[in-house]
């Protein structure tokens, strides 16, 4: 009996250190072992070892059992959706225009067991395994693994821009990932530059590929920074924010600031920042009708996006038009269930996920991002923050960022769960144990 209880602890712990590295590189998206197989980035193949090695090995704690239950139901469910869309379009063949983005570029003809939907399926497989490891296992030393991996995100960026300056050039030495749609040759991210003035900025990146990339993960991490207290970390974290010149940083800050306007306990809080809003809106709208070289840095980022004159703006709102559309006036079949996960990846979230797992799935993945704004969270202060790192999630990703696989998605959701029993006091002296 003392054997098999020593076992059960071993295996316990092994988990935790799975679980621990998994966390420390699940920003590092950019990289991969093979750089043509993307699941062979970091994050990916300690999840894959991970799962292997827990359904490998009995199952036989209460935990075990219940980590074991909660992923097999999501997989009926997720079997569920994908097995009515697939007769859906055995039933209702349809023609996909050009006009939609697919996942697989080559083939608009196949309907039915796209390659593309084992592959995505994976993905989100594997996520939602770390998601419920994290949730069912992490205990308080995760919150010190979470917060480094975003500070070498911090860093990192931070690096590539000081490079940037002293030797105009990039510095990037990590990035190394070919992506599917990258056919000119271009591999780990882009490196791309903001002009303000007669000045080139580099827009930073980090290892996560690309700006928005860097501004999606990295907005959750500024909430919880702000939720603990540790102010001279948050300022860092919005400064490589601003530095990214994304539309989807902010995005983030405004959703986060509004958020925190309506739904803050600090009644004095809500008033600075609604007059702190007020004050850049005079601003911002003062610089753009005074100056040159800011009203083009506003356009460049803000207004032609959103009035679809560049490239970018007008992909954005063509795609997301004709994914709705097709979506929307389809049968009845495809409107509740899709045509098949990892189908279309249109640039938003919203309607890529409309059109691969229909009104259902739709609702499903809402319902169960939602789940957590009701964790309770001791401490008020972190928990109003983690809220707001969930909204601003949930928001970009529908919008602009249609990363579901990012592992630090996931991570920044089941973290929920490990900070609740903790007040603000407990994580601070967790984190500098």
């Amino acid at each position: 009996m003392k054997v098999r209880i020593m076992d059960l602890v071993k295996v316990k712990v092994e988990y935790k250190s799975f679980i621990y590295l998994i966390v420390l590189v699940s920003t590092l998206t950019a990289f991969a072992i093979i750089p043509t197989v993307p699941a062979t980035v970091p994050a990916y193949l300690l999840t894959i070892i991970l799962l292997c090695i827990f359904f490998a090995s009995p199952i036989k704690s209460e935990l075990q059992k219940k980590t074991a239950w909660e992923f097999f139901l999501f997989v009926f469910l997720f079997l569920g959706i994908t097995l009515m869309s697939q007769i859906a379009s055995l039933l209702f063949p349809v023609s996909v225009p050009k006009t939609i983005v697919l996942i697989d570029a080559s083939d608009y003809t196949t309907l039915i067991l796209r390659s593309s939907l084992i592959t995505q399926s994976a993905y989100l497989i594997c996520n939602v395994f770390l998601y419920l490891m994290i949730k069912n296992y992490g205990d308080e030393r995760l919150i010190k693994f979470i917060l480094w991996t975003f500070r070498l995100l911090i860093i990192y960026g931070l690096y590539e821009l000081i490079f940037y300056m002293v030797f105009n050039t990039s510095g990037d030495f990590i990035s190394n990932r070919v992506y599917g749609n990258q056919e000119d040759g271009v591999i780990g991210g882009s490196f791309q530059l903001q002009s303000i003035g007669a000045i080139s900025w580099l827009r930073i990146k980090g290892f996560t590929g690309e700006p928005s990339m860097f501004s999606f993960t990295t907005l959750p991490y500024f909430a919880l920074l702000i939720g603990m207290k540790k102010k001279w970390e948050a300022a860092l974290c919005l400064c490589c924010l601003i530095l990214t010149f994304s539309t989807t940083a902010f995005l983030g800050l405004f959703i986060y600031g509004i958020y925190l306007m309506f739904f803050s306990s600090n009644r004095k809080l809500r008033y600075s920042i609604m007059l702190i809003i007020g004050s850049l809106i005079i601003l911002v709208l003062f610089l753009y009708t005074t100056n040159d070289i800011f009203s083009e840095l506003i356009n460049q980022i803000f207004l032609d996006k959103f009035s679809g004159q560049t490239v970018s703006g007008d992909e954005r709102s063509s795609f997301f038009l004709a994914t709705f559309n097709f979506w929307r006036t389809s049968d009845i079949l495809h409107f509740l269930f899709g045509f098949g996960f990892g189908f279309a990846r249109s640039t938003d979230f919203c309607s890529t996920l409309l059109f691969n797992t229909g009104l259902f799935g739709f609702l499903a993945f809402t319902a169960f991002v939602c789940t957590h704004l009701f964790i309770p969270v001791k401490n008020k202060i972190l928990k109003e923050n983690y809220r707001a790192a969930v909204i601003m999630l949930f928001v970009v990703m529908m919008v602009s960022v249609p990363e579901f696989a990012y592992c630090s998605f996931w991570v920044i959701l089941a973290s929920g769960y490990i900070i609740k029993n903790y007040n603000l006091t407990d994580s601070a002296n967790v984190i500098y144990r």
